[in-house]
């Protein structure tokens, strides 16, 4: 967790659009999410849940930690490292996940409505019933990753890898798919589209 400051509290600045992004020392960080999981495994009787909000957390390490309904909307994880991961129903509205590692993470009914993802890893990753509305995907590796029923209503997947992807009843309205890689007609056919989803050429 490298780009955790020293000092809780303190601010920088973060993506050039937005206002300065909240940081958190290592140590604050742990005992948020420490916290968060006693809440989860004492069905809301002990512990506060997590609430990541527009927080720094460029290259973070949280590979397998259970991140069930945290607050991450508007935060930096660029370059997160979330391998395997347990994200369901977490709240990633308009978060930048840019060039992040979400291999085998599990985000079943993530909100992830405008996020970044672009050039992400997310290999295996469980995207059933997310809603990825207005999402970047642009150039991320979707092979093998399930998105069952997900909402990508209006997300670029230009140039995205979606070999072996699950698309069964995934909305694919308005979505951009030119250039996507290992997309078969099978594929497409199995997913919800319209007369504004653009396709790769031969699709």
């Amino acid at each position: 967790m490298n780009k955790l400051t020293d000092e809780t509290g303190k601010t920088q600045e973060g993506l050039s659009d937005g206002p300065p992004l909240r940081v958190e020392t290592q140590a604050r960080l742990e005992e948020i999410l420490e916290s968060h999981r006693k809440r989860i495994l004492s069905e809301g009787k002990e512990g506060e849940p997590a609430d990541l909000q527009g927080v720094d957390l460029r290259g973070v390490d949280l590979s397998g930690a259970d991140l069930r309904r945290v607050n991450f909307r508007g935060s930096d994880l660029r370059s997160g490292r979330l391998r395997g991961a347990d994200l369901e129903e977490a709240n990633c509205w308009k978060a930048n996940l840019q060039s992040a590692d979400l291999q085998e993470a599990n985000l079943r009914n993530a909100i992830l409505m405008q996020v970044f993802l672009r050039q992400a890893n997310l290999r295996r990753a469980n995207l059933n019933g997310a809603h990825l509305q207005m999402a970047d995907l642009s150039g991320a590796d979707l092979e093998g990753a399930t998105l069952v029923e997900t909402h990508l209503e209006g997300a670029n997947l230009e140039e995205a890898g979606l070999r072996g992807a699950n698309l069964q009843e995934a909305r694919l309205q308005l979505a951009n798919l030119t250039r996507a890689s290992g997309l078969t007609r099978e594929q497409i056919e199995s997913a919800v589209t319209d007369e504004n989803t653009r396709l790769p050429a031969g699709l």
